[in-house]
């Protein structure tokens, strides 16, 4: 079997980034580290949920493997794999039991026999007017709660006030035109990056942005967030090194933080099995535009 081409490269599983040997993914065409280089379908929720088992176990482990990267040029050929085994499986079981007549039973010639239908028609069809009017008088009302709905919203588009409404939603989380330029831009780029989480995830959840603060030093910035998020994740990177091998020993720099530095606080809430999830995290901006690295130490295995 041919390996697959390699570098020393980031993997591209957004989970992992390490800088070490990765490897050609042939679905995708992206490069990803020894533990993520095999391909995983990319699951749903409501995939897991309503299959039946064995195949529904089957899926959870592939959803909770720390193993592989979710692939989407994969996914089709994961099922057709899986259609066509479940296939091939259901004719080995047919071809048995052919096998199994022949040799058990003595060939007999069956004569079909006419079968008689009886249509039975209806005596009476006097409740057909009575359905049908009942039908006729549902369309009626669900025609006029439209038009009433869509008479309402026209005239509040109109009037500028579900724009107004709107407005006030949209603008909720952005900051006020006092505030320095810097700190809309984070604002913008924490939301693309959590959009694109999203995204990625298995999880369908949804999120706000909970409160910011600027701050001049970073250690101001990990006590504003310890106090705010769970876990060691409020760290910020201050060093930086490649993964170490036999012969290349890992290489670390200091990274160049910014003068200012936001903290965005956001929430996290999402359902998997009828079981809530709820998380609180935080993203670090800098005033030059950069969406700081977080770890669990002071040096960050790139």
């Amino acid at each position: 079997m041919r390996k697959p081409e390699s570098k020393i490269g980031i993997c591209s599983y957004h989970l992992c980034r390490k800088r070490t040997k990765v490897f050609l993914c042939k679905y995708c065409g992206k490069y990803f580290c020894e533990q993520h280089i095999e391909p995983k379908p990319v699951l749903t929720l409501n995939q897991i949920s309503t299959a039946k088992e064995p195949l529904r176990s089957k899926l959870e482990e592939i959803w909770r493997s720390n193993k592989g990267h979710p692939d989407s040029a994969f996914t089709p050929i994961f099922w057709n794999k899986l259609e066509k085994g479940e296939k091939e499986k259901l004719e080995r079981a047919w071809e048995v039991l052919d096998i199994l007549k022949e040799g058990h039973e003595p060939a007999v010639n069956h004569e079909e026999e006419p079968i008689e239908r009886k249509v039975l028609v209806p005596e009476k069809i006097e409740n057909y007017w009575y359905w049908n009017k009942r039908k006729i008088i549902k369309t009626i009302v669900v025609i006029v709660l439209f038009s009433v709905v869509g008479y309402f919203l026209y005239n509040g588009f109109q009037s500028g006030q579900i724009q107004s409404f709107l407005s006030n939603i949209i603008s909720s989380n952005i900051s006020q035109p006092s505030e320095p330029k810097y700190v809309q831009d984070c604002l913008d780029k924490a939301k693309e990056a959590i959009e694109l989480e999203r995204m990625r995830s298995p999880i369908d959840f949804k999120w706000k942005i909970l409160e910011y603060k600027e701050f001049s030093s970073p250690s101001e910035a990990e006590a504003y967030a310890k106090d705010r998020v769970s876990g060691m994740d409020y760290i910020i990177c201050k060093r930086k090194c490649t993964q170490g091998f036999v012969f290349y020993p890992p290489e670390c720099e200091d990274i160049i933080l910014p003068t200012k530095i936001l903290a965005i606080i956001y929430e996290e809430r999402g359902y998997f099995q009828g079981s809530e999830i709820k998380s609180t995290v935080v993203m670090y901006c800098g005033d030059d535009g950069r969406i700081l690295e977080k770890g669990s130490t002071d040096t960050c295995i790139s």
